[in-house]
């Protein structure tokens, strides 16, 4: 499970180091806050091609970790996206060939097994992941991690391979 703060795109492993230096330094002088996942199906995208639970909890944090990261990435030179900050936790895509008609009944269904659906947490770090899509989904491999409230001792890096997807 992993929000997403910044969306990268393709980079090669000099840039993933460099956005793993930014999550050092926006994690550095941040604290670990609790966020929740209530049920609520959120709005993302054109189309409602995403479904997506909604984000609960101390979002004035969440922002907060969302501004540093940026701040962070610009530092390390990456550019920053105009998209606004909306937090979500993204559930499952809906192909682009799906007519209305069938997006709106697996809305409905997500829908109707989404309101037992209630999960807390803390969050402890950033992470640098690699995604890959594939047909069948999203597979995301950890590459980097910053801990929150703690010193640049304890991050920790894993390989960062060829050409990450962030």
């Amino acid at each position: 499970m992993h929000l997403t703060l910044a969306f990268l795109g393709e980079i090669n492993p000099v840039e993933a180091d460099s956005a793993a230096a930014a999550a050092r330094l926006a994690a550095a002088d941040m604290v670990p806050f609790g966020l929740r996942i209530e049920g609520e199906l959120a709005a993302v995208g054109g189309r409602r091609r995403i479904l997506a639970a909604a984000v609960r909890g101390d979002i004035e944090r969440l922002n907060a970790a969302w501004t540093r990261v940026r701040a962070a990435l610009a530092e390390n030179g990456f550019q920053a996206t105009e998209r606004r900050f909306r937090p979500h936790l993204t559930l499952a895509r809906i192909r682009p060939r799906a007519t209305t008609r069938q997006r709106r009944a697996i809305w409905r269904a997500a829908e109707s097994q989404l309101d037992k659906l209630q999960v807390e947490f803390r969050v402890r770090h950033l992470g640098l992941y690699k995604s890959r899509l594939g047909p069948s989904g999203a597979s995301y491999r950890l590459l980097a991690r910053a801990e929150l409230a703690k010193s640049g001792s304890e991050y920790s890096r894993r390989p960062a391979g060829d050409s990450p997807r962030c």
